[in-house]
């Protein structure tokens, strides 16, 4: 089941604004970047949409751990989260069609 490209998302009672950006890595080398004050998750956008769905569910799950956890997880335990999560909606057949807002 295709999703559209979510334009934010919910974690707590903070709203956090998606942002596809095909610079970010040239601008910050960085694929991904979840900006906690902002409240503004940023992906770069690649050719394999796959690799972006990934970056958005880690991102993600930054934001779950700033906001439920305090930041209590290392970036590895953020990551394996982000992956497991990836993997259960992949499971489910849930792919995020990045080309339709």
């Amino acid at each position: 089941m295709l999703i559209p490209k979510p334009e934010r998302i919910q974690v707590g009672a903070r709203y956090y604004q998606i942002i596809v950006d095909p610079k970010l890595m040239m601008r910050e080398g960085l694929v991904g970047v979840c900006d906690h004050e902002g409240l503004t998750i940023y992906i770069q956008e690649r050719d394999i949409k796959e690799s972006q769905t990934e970056v958005f569910w880690h991102e993600s799950a930054e934001a779950i751990n700033s906001v439920f956890l305090a930041n209590s997880l290392s970036h590895n335990e953020v990551s394996a989260v982000a992956q497991g999560i990836h993997q259960v909606f992949q499971s489910l057949g849930v792919e995020i069609d990045w080309e339709r807002p």
